[in-house]
């Protein structure tokens, strides 16, 4: 079942959004890790209910059960096959830790099970890593469990595990040098991203992002509420859509979910500071054409041109006290 037919396109779109993140995330901590022998990329993403989930699952499973802490909390699921297990034997090989010589067997020996708890409490660690990076919000995720599936499920056979009755589901392709490719599916309780979608409601002003129909919408990013307000007063007479946020974090959020058609960015955000934001943006087909107004009073010719090479358009200094240089720049990038 499609996304849509459970969420409405705005979270439809902060959700795919935000596991693309996710991966972009993974690969780059991979990179540190492994060496680049390491990718994981196709991602694809459905509405399942449970009984669908434990129809589609094959007979022999290993699930690998987070439970996300903190403003929001539930289980999300990592379901990959026995049959994939080469995906741990390979990591394993990779990390130099105890690795499993055979591929992974129907009866899970307890080596076996004492060496994939391990690698899952790895993986758990690097999973909350990139959800934090990618989601403004508290959050703490702990390895729950590790169930070794052993049978074909019969209806109910899973309920300990999938314990909600309808989930996101987010299916990946794990590369590894040497290894043959394997699937993983990553399932997270609906009920648990709604509350997601709600939390990351921030940095709209009151009109809303879609508060004026057919008008632009500027993103304005800085994490001293003074500058952003200066700027928004400078625009108050233009029929605009005025966003906020003031970490880079909140700032890419709110690109996923929302259009923008022009960024005022401080290089000198939190979270993620404005080059690493120029740089996601043009590594996003639907972002790289958003233009850039990078500001900073760092105004040397190289952080200026280190600006303009990250994506950035154009260069402002701090402070900005001259209503008629935003007036011209929006002039220049809102034809």
């Amino acid at each position: 079942m499609a996304i849509l037919d459970i969420l409405n396109r705005d979270e439809a779109n902060f959700f795919t959004e935000t596991l693309k993140n996710q991966l972009v995330v993974l690969n780059r901590d991979f990179d540190l890790l492994f060496n680049s022998k390491v990718k994981v990329a196709q991602p694809t993403f459905n509405y399942l209910t449970y009984e669908k989930i434990v129809e589609a699952l094959p007979p022999q499973c290993i699930h690998i059960i987070s439970q996300w802490e903190g403003e929001c909390a539930g289980n999300v699921i990592t379901t990959f096959k026995e049959s994939d297990g080469k995906i741990l034997r390979g990591l394993l090989m990779m990390m130099q830790t105890a690795a499993i010589q055979d591929s992974l067997k129907a009866d899970f020996t307890d080596e076996i099970r004492d060496t994939v708890k391990e690698l899952a409490g790895q993986f758990n660690s690097t999973h909350e890593s990139a959800m934090r990076e990618v989601l403004s919000i508290d959050l703490h995720i702990t390895l729950k469990d590790v169930n070794f599936q052993i049978a074909a499920p019969a209806a109910e056979g899973l309920r300990a595990i999938f314990d909600e009755q309808g989930y996101l589901s987010h299916a990946m392709i794990m590369k590894i040098a040497d290894f043959p490719d394997s699937s993983i599916t990553q399932y997270y309780p609906v009920t648990m991203m709604k509350k997601v979608f709600k939390l990351e409601k921030v940095g709209i002003n009151s009109q809303g992002a879609a508060g004026k129909k057919n008008a632009k919408t500027i993103l304005i990013i800085d994490d001293n509420m003074q500058v952003r307000k200066q700027i928004k007063g400078f625009l108050k007479e233009y029929d605009l859509n005025i966003v906020e946020a003031d970490d880079g974090v909140k700032a890419l959020q709110l690109l996923t979910r929302i259009k923008v058609d022009l960024v005022f960015l401080s290089l000198e955000v939190p979270q993620m500071d404005g080059l690493e934001l120029c740089k996601r943006m043009q590594g996003n087909p639907r972002l790289e054409s958003v233009p850039v107004i990078a500001c900073s009073s760092q105004s040397s010719r190289e952080n200026v041109l280190s600006a303009i090479h990250h994506g950035a358009r154009d260069f402002v200094v701090k402070p900005i006290t001259s209503k008629n240089q935003i007036e011209s720049k929006i002039k220049q990038y809102l034809k």
